[in-house]
């Protein structure tokens, strides 16, 4: 192997280097930021109540919508003369 390959090829080397280490440092900043944001998510669904689950909040609400859509524990129905 000639000088001036082993000099291109100790270049190349270093340049993948670089960019591997560079990809490593962005790879580990993304996982803390990750982490972060999952636990702030963890943290604000853990203060959430549980009474909707048992829909104690949704019978304390007006059932009734501006357009006249009746909110239900189950989802949304139209209200009509029928109902």
């Amino acid at each position: 192997m000639g000088k001036k390959a082993k000099e291109h090829r100790a270049k190349v080397q270093k340049r993948n280097q670089r960019v591997e280490q560079e990809k490593n440092i962005l790879k580990k900043k993304w996982n803390e930021m990750f982490e972060k944001k999952m636990g702030e998510l963890q943290e604000s669904f853990s203060e959430m109540s549980g009474d909707t689950e048992s829909n104690k909040l949704v019978e304390d609400l007006d059932n009734t919508l501006e357009d006249g859509t009746q909110v239900q524990a189950s989802g949304f129905h139209n209200v009509t003369e029928n109902d």
